[in-house]
């Protein structure tokens, strides 16, 4: 059950990324085997959507248009997320080089800030729609879960990451 939490931890970064650093490498985290991924993220995902409907106590109206709208956030932000991490990588190369030049490292400087923009543009857009789905009260419960199920997943992460055996107690031999 242990080694399915460090899975889960690890899989975490891929549903909802911490980002990395343009000027540093990425935290190295427990990764689960290649196979495991969709499975582990899957999971992630169905915990997710659980907590959400118990938090938002959604109608079965509210419902069937919300979560196509969270589905598609959701599709777009890991694509952003996914091309602001090449973009943090790319810069992070291009500082770390003597030979790359002040025009370079503006180009790949503006490309990065604009992708953080895309983020935080496609989060009002769709805080922007589902206000047309959900009551005011539910959209701010929205905030507060996202935010906070995000820290408790970070959180996980750290645990799983310095032994302390995430949401299952420190790990044991032979774990």
């Amino acid at each position: 059950m242990k080694i399915l939490s460090a899975l889960a931890g690890a899989a975490l970064l891929m549903v909802f990324p911490l980002g990395s650093a343009p000027w540093g490498q990425p935290e190295e985290l427990p990764l689960p085997p290649p196979d495991q991924e969709p499975r582990v993220k899957e999971r992630i995902k169905m915990l997710r959507t659980w907590r959400l409907i118990e938090t938002l106590d959604l109608t079965e109206e509210q419902s069937e248009e919300f979560f196509p709208l969270l589905k598609a956030f959701d599709r777009r932000q890991e694509e952003l997320k996914e091309r602001k991490a090449d973009l943090a990588l790319k810069l992070g190369r291009i500082a770390a080089s003597e030979s790359s030049t002040d025009k370079e490292l503006r180009e790949a400087m503006k490309a990065y800030r604009k992708a953080n923009a895309k983020l935080r543009e496609d989060c009002d857009h769709f805080y922007n729609e589902v206000g047309d789905v959900l009551t005011l009260r539910q959209q701010a419960r929205l905030l507060v879960f996202e935010e906070r199920f995000r820290e408790r997943l970070i959180g996980i992460l750290r645990d799983i990451r310095h032994g302390r055996g995430g949401m299952h107690g420190p790990r044991t031999p032979g774990d």
